[in-house]
Parts: C-alpha cells; structure tokens; sequence
C-alpha cells in the first residue's frame, strides 16, 4: 500500500465534502482522484499478471456494491437527480454522465477507464505498448466526447487527461528517473495544494464552471500533487498517521455518503446547523458507514469470490 496516496484520498475526500457544505472551494478534489486512479490502475497493469476478466471484476466489486447501496438510499429518501427510469438504469450501469446519485458521475468516467485497461490485458503486447494503448484511446476519446458534449450546451472538463496524468506519474515513479530531494519535493507540493484549492478563490485561471477550466487550473496541480506525493514515499522516514490513513481507507464511504448526510440534515430534518458541525457530521457519519457498511461487505464479497476460484 503507498500510505501518502492513502492520504491523498482522505485530503481529497473532505475537499469534496467541503464544497458540498460550503459551496466555495474543494471541488478539486475530484482531480485529485482522478490521477490517483490513473496511477494505481497503471501500477497494477504494471505488477500484476491478471487477466481482463479479473481485473475489471476487482474493481467493479471494490466500487458497485457501496454505490448501489447509497444510490437506492438516495432514492428511498427522494434525494435523486432527476429520478427517470432511463437515468436510474445509466446510473446502475456507469453509463450516467449525470447519475441519480450526485456524485455517481464520477464512476462513470472511472468505468470507462477500468474498461480499457481491461481491454488493453487482451491485446497480444507487451505491457508498455498496452499502456500507450490505453493513453491514445483515451486522447482520442476525450476529443469525441468533448466536442459531442459542447456541440449540445454541455460544460466538459477534460476528465480523461487527469487519467493520463496519473499514469505519466506512474511511469516516472516506476522509472526512478525523477530524484528530488525532499525539501524540494514538500515545497512542490505544498504549493500545488493552495494552487490548486485556492485558485477558485483567488480568481487564478479560468472560472470553475468554464470550458477547459480543469486543464487550465487543476490537472498540473494535481500531477505535482500526485507526483511529489509519491517520491515523498521513498525513504523519507516520516512517521504513519493513523488517523489520515484511517481516512484514506474510509475516504469511498465518506465521498459517496456525505451528501445523504447533508441533505437529510438541511432538507429533511430542516436543521439551522454551523456547516463546520455538518461537514463533521458528513466526515464521522462516512467513517462510521467505512466500519459498519463498506468494509464488512467487501469482507464477504472477497470471501464469496475466493470460495469460488478455489
């Protein structure tokens, strides 16, 4: 397990909790996922010898089962994005760009990618040309799907090249041919932290709601982010924290249950709270779901696939 990359999920999972209950900054977040995805999906291309099959089961069993346990509570309490039967089956499916849950959009462009690299397993290369089949691919993709989007009104924010960036982190993580010294590598990425989640703020770049806003004000952010993360994981020493990585672990549940909390506090029960006292609730109320929910269920799913392949 990389620990720093466990944190950056929980850094990045409250950013996204504070959005939703402040409504300024800490979308960002998102991009910072992204990367780390494009990274580990990379990383286990490169270190594993699964075939496609196992490879895109892994990952539809790590993400589905909490998400369609969130989704149908979403549902049941009435909280759903424009609940049609249409979009409640895209979103079962990963094929919602505006899912019934919030955040589900974000699994959408997530499946995409698991799903070419679990196609790229299947073609007769070696492991690098694989890679830079899957980059193309997703260049060639993001074209299409942008200017099909904008053709129609819709904003897009180039989701696909924030994969890249994880897997160009991945590549020169694996090469060793970036060695930083770790002064050099904090202040890296110290900075690209408050660029990233200030930016919004400062009026740097484009407006968060812009065409190409997250190239032009997260995706080099997050790569630094994503990259200094990493060399900082070498040899540094630095002692393990706990209750960051306790956050990191927990970081799906708290992204995918926080906005349940927020809106049956401020929509159900109507509560007049601080949003400091929300955001706390949403962060506990997530760790609580990791414990109760999210973990044991994916004790039994493992166990179940297990009894099978043996």
């Amino acid at each position: 397990m990389y620990y720093n990359l466990q944190y950056l999920r929980g850094i990045a999972a409250v950013a996204v909790v504070y959005f939703h209950t402040f409504h300024t900054t800490g979308y960002q977040g998102v991009s910072i996922f992204f990367v780390l995805s494009g990274f580990l999906m990379f990383d286990i291309l490169t270190k594993t010898n699964k075939t496609a099959t196992t490879f895109f089961l892994d990952r539809y069993f790590r993400v589905a089962p909490m998400y369609y346990l969130t989704t149908l509570i979403v549902l049941a309490l009435g909280f759903a994005y424009d609940p049609t039967i249409v979009r409640i089956i895209q979103s079962f499916t990963f094929t919602a760009l505006g899912a019934v849950h919030g955040v589900g959009w974000t699994l959408t462009y997530e499946f995409v990618f698991y799903t070419l690299v679990a196609a790229s397993i299947l073609l007769p290369l070696k492991t690098t040309y694989k890679k830079v089949a899957v980059v193309v691919i997703l260049i060639l993709g993001d074209f299409v799907l942008a200017n099909i989007l904008r053709s129609r009104g819709y904003e897009y924010g180039n989701y696909f090249y924030f994969f890249i960036a994880g897997a160009l982190v991945n590549s020169i993580y694996t090469s060793k041919n970036l060695r930083l010294n770790r002064g050099l590598n904090l202040s890296i990425f110290i900075l690209s932290i408050v660029y990233l989640f200030s930016s919004d703020l400062l009026g740097w770049g484009v407006h968060p709601r812009s065409v190409d806003y997250g190239l032009i004000n997260y995706l080099l952010p997050s790569f630094l982010i994503v990259l200094t993360a990493m060399n900082l994981e070498r040899g540094t020493g630095f002692k393990k924290l706990k209750w960051l990585e306790k956050l990191g672990n927990a970081s799906y549940s708290i992204y995918l249950t926080h906005m349940i909390f927020i809106n049956f506090i401020m929509m159900r029960m109507q509560l007049d709270l601080s949003p400091w006292l929300i955001l706390l609730i949403s962060i506990v109320g997530g760790l609580l779901s990791y414990d109760v929910i999210e973990k044991p269920m994916s004790n039994i799913i493992n166990k179940q696939r297990q009894s099978h392949t043996v």
